[in-house]
């Protein structure tokens, strides 16, 4: 298990993250993140690879270190940032498709692999984001938990089967295609990008939590109530609550885990930090 380092700024502000391997021989989730020195910036990104041994953490790092390397602050000012991070987000996936469909042509060995994409950016108390698959982003605030990006995978479609009584709640729950991903980065169109136009602000205290799909072994009430129970601590007793929360369920099928807890706050002035696990 690695946990990245804790980082702490103005109005108690901080971010941290874990990852595991779960039940899985290898990891396949790539996480990182970067706060620039003295600005009012944040970005995260979370892949989540698929293609096995052969690929699947291949294709998660080439999208982690590709968006991360795209969405890094230049020496634009946080307010001309905020007017096309947006298209610095699409750009950012784009590029990182590209690359992934390279790698394929020049390693043919490595042919179908891919990943999930989440990344987020932070200026001030807005928050960015573009998903691509189905890694969650949930907001954490006044003790109710919500889900802020789409999931592009089979899940939401059952869910709403079993909804209006089409299928059991058990069987969208068990059904084998459940988590069949709709959209994802293989190096070919998307079908479906999440990405919102108007930015989702954020206020004092909020919690977000992204993850790959590990941390849904899970149910969303298990998750916010484990949020509950440390909302007031810092974010590495967070994240340490939801991974040992998962691990407690010992599944023999528990897929890898990549968790990073923020702290919102209404400043984000603080020190220049990386961290990245893979």
């Amino acid at each position: 298990m690695t946990m990245l380092p804790f980082f702490k700024a103005k109005r108690n502000l901080d971010v941290s993250s874990k990852i595991d391997r779960g039940a899985r021989d290898y990891q396949e989730d790539a996480l990182e993140y970067y706060i620039p020195e003295d600005r009012q910036f944040a970005v995260m990104v979370l892949a989540d690879g698929l293609g096995g041994h052969a690929a699947g953490h291949v294709a998660s790092s080439i999208v982690s270190d590709t968006v991360m390397e795209s969405l890094k602050p230049d020496t634009s000012t946080p307010k001309a940032l905020q007017k096309n991070v947006r298209h610095k987000l699409k750009i950012a996936a784009e590029t990182a498709n590209e690359h992934v469909r390279t790698h394929m042509m020049e390693n043919p060995e490595t042919e179908g692999m891919g990943s999930t994409l989440l990344a987020t950016v932070i200026i001030s108390n807005y928050l960015y984001w573009i998903s691509i698959g189905d890694s969650p982003l949930y907001l954490f605030r006044d003790g109710a938990l919500k889900q802020l990006n789409q999931d592009h995978s089979m899940a939401p479609k059952l869910d709403a089967l079993a909804k209006e009584g089409s299928l059991t709640k058990e069987a969208a729950l068990n059904h084998p295609m459940r988590n069949s991903l709709l959209s994802v980065i293989v190096g070919e169109n998307f079908k479906h990008v999440d990405c919102p136009r108007k930015a989702f602000k954020l206020a004092k205290e909020d919690l977000l939590i992204a993850s790959s799909d590990g941390l849904q072994f899970l149910s969303d009430q298990e998750i916010a109530e484990t949020l509950g129970t440390v909302n007031h601590k810092s974010s590495k007793k967070i994240v340490g609550a939801l991974m040992k929360a998962v691990l407690h369920k010992k599944s023999p099928h528990q897929d890898n885990i990549a968790i990073c807890v923020l702290r919102a706050n209404e400043c984000m002035n603080g020190i220049g930090h990386s961290s990245k696990a893979l």
